[in-house]
């Protein structure tokens, strides 16, 4: 079951990378948000999230103890 976890935990964030960095050679509409110099597409901004649930299950799928 940890593996399974893990393995979640892997395919979100680096979904979330690829999905944030292929964000930069899409073509932009009118989508932005503006966080004082950051400047992120909408798309950037909803991956923000993924990449920290990713994370979090990557982190707390490491620290399980599994009992036989």
């Amino acid at each position: 079951m940890c593996l399974t976890a893990r393995t979640l935990g892997l395919f979100l964030i680096l979904y979330g990378l690829a999905r944030f960095n292929l964000e930069f050679i899409r073509e932009q509409f009118d989508s932005y948000f503006i966080f004082g110099p950051i400047i992120l597409s909408e798309g950037q901004f909803l991956t923000i999230p993924l990449f920290i649930i990713g994370v979090w299950i990557w982190v707390w799928s490491g620290h399980r103890v599994v009992v036989e």
